[in-house]
């Protein structure tokens, strides 16, 4: 069984499993950069609920955007609008929650300006380092698949040969 096989059977699963992660990494970011303003992880309650309200909101607003979809042929920058406009609609989200609930006041801006900039930031890095591993790895994955994984196959055959020649036999 092939490599490209195994991952045609299983993209559903993989697919899954991307729709979990995404919202679990823009938690992660949210919490670090807690971490990293306040110096600890006690968080109050609000905090919980804004970082609980992005996850189940990245899961019910991300597929809508399509995100999931596989890209290719499409270009890099139509992908990362893509993902732009599904991650401004969670954050708009969450946004108008705070404020129609009266508790925009309780957090800090900055950290929620760089939790808006972090979340982004990390799942476009993240569908990057899945395409170097697989295409079918959720947002940004199959356009960085195409592209980089031809690439990498020429470089490790370049390496290859030219490792004898510097390492001489044994």
């Amino acid at each position: 069984m092939t490599s490209r096989s195994l991952l045609k059977e299983n993209a559903g699963f993989l697919e899954l499993i991307q729709r979990v992660l995404d919202p679990l990494l823009v938690v992660a970011s949210g919490v670090a950069l807690y971490a990293l303003q306040f110096g600890n992880l006690d968080f109050p309650r609000n905090y919980i609920f804004v970082l609980t309200g992005g996850f189940l909101l990245c899961l019910a607003v991300f597929p809508f955007f399509d995100i999931y979809r596989p890209y290719r042929g499409a270009s890099l920058w139509a992908e990362t609008q893509t993902l732009a406009s599904a991650w401004t609609a969670v954050f708009a989200g969450l946004v108008v929650a705070l404020f129609v609930t009266k508790t925009s006041t309780d957090f800090s801006r900055l950290w929620i300006g760089q939790w808006a900039i972090a979340g982004f930031l990390s799942l476009v890095v993240s569908g990057w380092r899945c395409a170097a591993g697989f295409a079918p790895c959720g947002a940004m994955g199959s356009i960085f698949a195409s592209s980089l994984l031809p690439a990498r196959e020429t470089w490790g055959a370049t390496w290859r040969a030219a490792w004898p020649l510097r390492h001489g036999p044994g």
